[in-house]
């Protein structure tokens, strides 16, 4: 919480998208050792800045948080999600060591859950070094690593 509140008074909480999660969850029951096992059906993350709607909660599980029960959100949606929200169109590509184009992620679409309607992504000021292209609209997508951010 002390870094979240201290990026909102230095006003870089809007830019900046801060996402708390696992690999996995925890299982609905203790164990016979008095502990909980690996639970890979069901997880929670937090995320806030970067135009997040906070103060909610998108999808549930059952009553012993074992299945859920709305739609489930994968890895490869949280990755999108992160990719949009830096600008990076996450149906791009990206070449290879051998030049071939590979997609930046086989699979996913972002959390639209998590922004206010109509939120416009612009793209980050340092993504306009290109090294990548064959983004899958035909144009090159202008990527790069990000330094003392």
């Amino acid at each position: 919480a002390a870094l979240i509140n201290d990026m909102e008074q230095r006003g870089l909480l809007e830019k900046t998208l801060v996402v708390f999660l696992t690999e996995f969850g925890r299982t609905p029951k203790i164990n016979a050792n008095g502990g909980r096992d690996h639970w890979g059906a069901a997880g929670s993350l937090f995320v806030t800045g970067a135009g997040v709607k906070t103060g909610q909660v998108i999808g549930a599980t059952d009553k012993t948080g074992s299945e859920v029960t709305t739609r489930p959100y994968s890895p490869s949606d949280i990755a999108a999600t992160m990719f949009h929200s830096l600008g990076i169109d996450h149906h791009a590509f990206v070449n290879d060591f051998q030049g071939r184009p590979r997609p930046i992620l086989d699979a996913g679409e972002p959390v639209a859950e998590l922004f206010a309607p109509g939120r416009r992504w612009a793209r980050h000021p340092r993504f306009n070094d290109p090294f990548a292209s064959h983004a899958r609209s035909g144009t090159d997508v202008p990527l790069s690593v990000v330094e003392n951010v």
